[in-house]
């Protein structure tokens, strides 16, 4: 084998490893969860927030159509309790206005929510500072 065709062999080598590693991030950005699948998404710092994905540009990064922010809860023991069987307290939550789109990035939760769970939330009223609640 001459030097020409090792060099060939050495890029059609690379080529393949890059097209693999191109379609690994392809798998990641992937949404997962359909546009009419609502979800909670927790980040890392910005906190937690349920609606529904409307763009994926990575696995940490994407951005949420009518979304509210779940300032705090009551009535679930947990984020997967809340996703699945909502609140038993709505009450006692804090959720702001619903927001058309919110950019989300450091996402590091998404868990698929119930019809009851999404029934559930959308009976929390809206906390504001406008309204004293």
């Amino acid at each position: 084998m001459n030097e020409l065709q090792k060099e060939i062999l050495k890029l059609a080598f690379t080529n393949a490893e890059i097209t693999e590693l191109k379609s690994e991030i392809e798998t990641t950005t992937d949404n997962f969860f359909s546009e009419s699948q609502p979800v909670i998404v927790r980040t890392y710092s910005a906190g937690v927030f349920y609606g529904y994905i409307y763009r994926r540009y990575s696995a940490k990064h994407l951005i949420m159509r009518d979304v509210r922010r779940i300032w705090s809860w009551e009535g679930a023991a947990s984020l997967s309790e809340l996703a699945v069987k909502g609140t038993s307290k709505p009450q006692g939550c804090k959720f702001p206005i619903v927001e058309q789109y919110k950019e989300l990035t450091e996402v590091i939760e998404i868990l698929p929510m119930s019809e009851q769970s999404l029934i559930s939330l959308n009976s929390v009223p809206v906390w504001s500072s406008h309204h004293g609640r």
